[in-house]
């Protein structure tokens, strides 16, 4: 027999609070149990016009910011989520992206290969995945909160609101078409009212038995993040390229135990992202491949990696996958080009992301670029240095190369929820 006959019950909880556009706010009723597999509904906005929503993000592009919250306490909270789901949503399977990741938030992730030899997306019609006028119950997306929330994936016991007694959710939103890489940035973004589902244990036995097994320590890996920019490189020339090096020391990651790193490079000005009101490329989330691009980490005072540091596409690529396994990107997509192709006239078009305006190179070629490696050890100090070619160019739609970049540095850091008669607190450990 089910359990969701018997022992458990799905609650929907609409919003204790919202306010358009800026944030929601659920509250979880008290002295219950629940299982950790929540998950909002209905999370997404509307427009006024029919347009398309981000390809990596989907809908999920509105949360700046998600927190789980009791009282004044944070047990989870991430910033920048946007982006930190515009990569997550890229880790795994092509079909897995295809079928079932893409549907579930709008996104346009997993892809095939065209009858005309381009590979892409099936992406739906303008207005298929971004409702026109009103909110909708279908073009919207469900999101797990283990994704954003990794201490509810060792909360196998359950989520216990007689000892977490004032347990909410909070999200925050930005809600204007660059931020949200709208395909078409001049319309509007409107966040509708989503719905948060748990499933409660309503088995007094069944209950009892899970709060017996709750461990006195709960040790899980949040996803925390600091930021690096770059500045912009002025008075370049078209002879010798200025070779632009950034070094910055970041300060969020001290005296705690860092797992994985992924880091993403988004340009410091929106407008390098549309083309007057039409996306380029993934929009605001667009990570690109900079000309002659290196990395170097610096983790307490000595070299991550050998000799200059991360210098060539294959060896970024080697330690991104070793360390989050499988990533769905599109071919090129984190390369500098397509061979020697000059990218306002492509000769090698077979196998390639579909042109723009009928021969240019696609914007999506150099845009899924990240690094990733593993840290795996305790961090008294974390700096990089950012180093990047910079040269005069005149090709339209590619001034961005010397432009700013913000690194978005997301990582594991070790915590842990210790539980003591009744009460708990939240370590670094």
């Amino acid at each position: 027999m089910s359990q969701y006959s018997t022992s458990l019950r799905t609650q929907h909880y609409e919003p204790s609070s919202h306010i358009a556009n800026k944030m929601t706010t659920f509250r979880l009723d008290k002295n219950s149990l629940y299982m950790p597999n929540m998950r909002i509904i209905n999370l997404g906005y509307f427009s006024n016009s029919a347009v398309l929503p981000s390809q990596l993000a989907g809908h999920y592009a509105c949360i700046q910011r998600i927190s789980l919250m009791d009282g004044a306490k944070t047990l989870s909270t991430l910033r920048n989520a946007n982006r930190w789901l515009s990569f997550e949503n890229q880790l795994g399977d092509n079909q897995h992206k295809l079928n079932v990741l893409s549907p579930q938030c709008q996104a346009a992730i997993g892809y095939v290969l065209r009858v005309d030899d381009k590979v892409d997306y099936v992406a739906p019609p303008a207005g298929a995945a971004v409702h026109n006028g009103s909110a909708s119950e279908v073009l919207t997306s469900t999101l797990d909160l283990r994704r954003v929330f990794p201490v509810l994936n060792q909360m196998s016991s359950g989520v216990d609101t007689a000892l977490f007694t004032q347990l909410r959710v909070e999200i925050e939103y930005v809600a204007d078409g660059t931020s949200v890489a709208l395909s078409d940035k001049s319309k509007s973004v409107n966040v509708q009212e989503p719905t948060l589902l748990a499933d409660m244990v309503v088995d007094p036995a069944m209950a009892a038995a899970m709060r017996k097994a709750q461990p006195s320590v709960v040790p899980f890996y949040e996803i925390e993040n600091d930021v690096l920019v770059v500045p912009t490189q002025t008075g370049t020339n078209d002879t010798t390229p200025i070779v632009q090096s950034t070094t910055s020391t970041l300060n969020g990651f001290d005296n705690k135990v860092v797992g994985r790193v992924a880091i993403l490079k988004l340009t410091t000005d929106p407008a390098d992202n549309y083309a007057t009101n039409a996306r380029r490329a993934y929009g605001a989330f667009s990570s690109r491949n900079y000309h002659r691009e290196v990395l170097q980490i610096r983790k307490n005072g000595q070299n991550m990696f050998p000799s200059s540091g991360i210098s060539n596409d294959g060896y970024k690529m080697q330690l991104l996958h070793d360390a989050w396994g499988n990533v769905c990107i599109p071919p090129f997509g984190a390369a500098a080009g397509v061979g020697l192709d000059p990218p306002q006239a492509s000769v090698n078009t077979s196998g390639v992301p579909p042109l723009d305006e009928t021969t240019k190179q696609s914007h999506r070629v150099g845009a899924s670029d990240y690094y990733g490696f593993s840290v795996e050890d305790r961090v008294n100090q974390l700096s990089l240095t950012f180093q990047r070619e910079c040269t005069t160019t005149d090709v339209a739609d590619y001034d961005w190369t010397n432009n700013g970049i913000s690194m978005f540095v997301f990582g594991e850091v070790r915590k842990s929820i210790v539980i003591k008669g009744g009460s708990y607190e939240c370590v670094y450990a």
